[in-house]
């Protein structure tokens, strides 16, 4: 019974479960960031008015 609880400790000391647990809540906020404070040529600004246009009028992008 000792032997056994002393493997659990050791599985669960490795790093792997918290550096997975960290990895899924990382990626997902740069990559909001990137796309906001990336500079666009003129021609992709005018696409992206006009998808804003329309995400506006579906009231998603409204605070």
């Amino acid at each position: 019974m000792e032997d056994n609880t002393s493997d659990d400790s050791e599985m669960k000391n490795p790093p792997n479960t918290p550096v997975q647990t960290v990895k899924p809540k990382r990626p997902a906020r740069p990559i909001k960031g990137n796309k906001k404070n990336r500079k666009v040529s003129p021609r992709t600004a005018r696409l992206m008015k006009e998808q804003f246009a329309n995400m506006n009028h579906l009231s998603v992008l409204r605070w």
